[in-house]
């Protein structure tokens, strides 16, 4: 099996919650993740998505880090903060190397990271 057909068996009905407050990004990540079959609600902040939390469990989290009002890092922590959600695997996307700061990510209980340049050069 192809490293291709893994990924789309791996994220077929799998649902992702994906948080970022840039239209483009949020819509991008949604669709390459359509495309391998997982099933994607995506929101614009940190209150909209413990707003879907509250009323389903995502398997997944991948949230932006630069956020108004409610960053990646905080979201994070609220969700963490939470037995009903607190083992939700959690990734963070950045369009900033800067901005991404791996000790805080972990800190914060984020699973993993990724840089959107990466997704980008994917395409």
């Amino acid at each position: 099996m192809t490293q291709a057909n893994n990924l789309c068996s791996d994220l077929n009905g799998v649902n992702i919650l994906v948080v970022d407050d840039e239209l483009h990004s949020r819509e991008l990540l949604s669709f390459i993740l359509t495309e391998q079959y997982a099933k994607v609600t995506a929101v614009a902040s940190g209150i909209e998505a413990l707003s879907v939390l509250s009323q389903s469990i995502s398997d997944l989290l991948i949230s932006d880090i630069g956020m108004p009002n409610m960053d990646g890092y905080n979201l994070i922590q609220k969700i963490r903060a939470s037995e009903k959600t607190k083992s939700i695997p959690a990734i963070a996307v950045s369009a900033y190397t800067g901005q991404l700061n791996e000790q805080q990510a972990i800190k914060a209980g984020l699973t993993d990271t990724l840089l959107n340049q990466l997704i980008q050069m994917k395409l």
